[in-house]
């Protein structure tokens, strides 16, 4: 029997296989949840945590998670980000993507409105755009937001200020002249819902 199995889990939403888990509220600072197949339970929510450490059996376990500073200039700074778009058959969508975003705000792209990235997003669309960090200590912020507005690009206000944070100002500005003109849009994303992780939090490789 599996239902003396108990976990102590560190995010604030676990999705639930149907039929497989049951989940409750420990009186410590952790979900705890047992593997219990007789229940059936879609998502099981929980309140913020506290940023500290928690003890499971004596040892310390050490918070991953990002502050909302923290998370907010980590996705402030350079990352070429990922952007995943749901499709309405089929897998979704990944793919690479520049973005601005300054803390408080929406994240905003760039993109061609016949590209397919262009043809899937629509103002309402839900979606994930993924930042990381490649080396040790890794580091990733996961936004799922939705798309409040969706307008043509200007290539001053827009294309040139991303070109240059991407390439430089030298490269940028012959990135942006070279495509002057060029049919673009302009897509915000309202984030709704941050997932972090920073693994300097624990020592390693910092």
């Amino acid at each position: 029997m599996l239902n003396a199995d108990w976990c102590y889990l560190r995010y604030r939403e676990l999705e639930v296989q149907p039929g497989r888990f049951a989940a409750t509220i420990s009186t410590d600072t952790s979900l705890r949840f047992a593997l219990t197949p007789s229940h059936s339970l879609a998502s099981v929510t929980m309140a913020e945590l506290p940023l500290s450490d928690s003890k499971r059996n004596g040892a310390m376990m050490t918070d991953t998670r990002m502050s909302k500073e923290e998370r907010e200039a980590y996705l402030a700074d350079l990352h070429v980000g990922v952007l995943s778009i749901p499709r309405p058959a089929g897998p979704p969508l990944a793919a690479p993507v520049w973005y601005d975003y300054q803390p408080g705000g929406d994240i905003c792209v760039l993109t061609a409105p016949d590209s397919l990235k262009g043809r899937l997003l629509k103002e309402g669309s839900q979606l994930t755009l993924v930042a990381q960090t490649e080396a040790v200590p890794y580091a990733y912020v996961s936004v799922e937001g939705t798309v409040t507005e969706i307008r043509p690009c200007d290539d001053e206000a827009d294309t040139r200020p991303l070109a240059r944070r991407y390439l430089g100002t030298e490269m940028g500005d012959a990135y942006t002249d070279a495509n002057a003109g060029s049919e673009s849009v302009r897509v915000s994303i309202r984030p709704d819902r941050w997932l972090t992780v920073d693994y300097a939090k624990t020592g390693i490789g910092g």
